[in-house]
């Protein structure tokens, strides 16, 4: 018998709470809806609701910021000079160039990251008056470069 005496309390315990829930009915119900989710806080045992709503926003707002921190990181990880060429090849009108070697890696670095397309750039000649006749930008190189202008005045 008494290794039954905690279950019988355990269930006395329930039936009182089911108990006291159906005397005092759905006003009660309502009150304790509304205090919680009016930012008070209710505690059952260890668990206090209010507070876990606070940790949940604090929590959230932490993520929110470091995804911001992130996509600024990620959009300033390209060269300026690097982003400047983008930005030219999304204008529509690249201009006049001249295949240098740093031009040369950075086509061959935006077309690895799937910004460009070129069919050869060693075939690419020295110096033209429009490298759009050679390069085209993607649609992911459209989107880097609206993002970053987007972001411009934060970075």
């Amino acid at each position: 018998m008494n290794d039954y005496v905690p279950l019988l309390q355990t269930g006395l315990w329930v039936l009182l709470v089911l108990v006291v829930l159906r005397v005092l009915g759905r006003d009660f119900r309502d009150a304790l809806l509304r205090r919680v989710q009016g930012g008070g806080s209710l505690k059952f045992g260890p668990v206090e609701f209010g507070e876990l709503r606070n940790e949940v926003a604090t929590v959230r707002s932490k993520v929110d910021d470091l995804g911001e921190r992130v996509s600024k990181l990620f959009l300033l990880t390209m060269s300026a000079p690097m982003y400047v060429n983008l930005r030219k090849l999304a204008s529509g009108a690249f201009g006049p160039y001249q295949m240098s070697g740093g031009l040369e890696r950075e086509l061959y670095h935006l077309r690895d990251l799937g910004y460009v397309e070129v069919h050869a750039i060693r075939e690419i000649p020295a110096s033209g008056s429009e490298l759009l006749d050679h390069v085209s930008i993607t649609e992911a190189g459209r989107q880097f470069v609206a993002l970053r202008e987007e972001m411009a005045p934060q970075v």
